[in-house]
């Protein structure tokens, strides 16, 4: 009789889903969007002479792009940034960090296939970030408010380089 005592809690805990399982579950009920056009290594193609700027990104996971963006000039790293997109709670997010103290965070407001708008008007600037694949490879731009009517807006065009 008492190995029914014993036996009966281990076949209920035993059916219970594990903690690996209960943290897997929410991204098995990922949305169709997905930022894969971003993945590779690009490299700006206006950078004032003598510097060049990178974007590297990786899929960490259906919820998790990371991203590092840094410059060189003379053979020196002269600026670096670590970039994240992820989704928490069923919004996705731009995080950046490394250029103020802490973690900046844009909710996206806008995405499609190819390009995605996201907005912090808390941020001193920039309050508006998108990013859109193009043909010839892609266009980052930061923008001081709305990017259609911004009085301050900085371009990146970015080419793919090989791995």
């Amino acid at each position: 009789m008492r190995a029914i005592y014993f036996f009966i809690p281990l076949i209920l805990i035993s059916c219970q889903p594990s903690a690996h399982q209960q943290e897997k579950e929410p991204e098995s009920i990922v949305s169709a969007v997905h930022f894969d056009w971003l993945l590779g290594k690009w490299q700006r193609t206006n950078d004032a002479e003598g510097r060049k700027t990178y974007e590297t990104w990786k899929k960490e996971t259906p919820t998790s792009y990371r991203g590092l963006g840094y410059t060189m000039s003379e053979g020196d790293t002269t600026f670096k940034e670590n970039l994240q997109l992820v989704q928490r709670k069923e919004r996705w997010q731009f995080e950046v960090r490394g250029v103020n103290p802490g973690i900046t965070i844009f909710p996206l407001t806008d995405i499609t296939d190819s390009s995605f708008i996201c907005t912090n008007f808390d941020n001193e600037f920039p309050k508006n970030i998108e990013y859109r694949k193009r043909p010839e490879g892609l266009m980052a731009t930061i923008a001081d408010s709305s990017l259609l009517d911004s009085t301050q807006r900085i371009q990146f065009p970015f080419i793919p380089v090989a791995p």
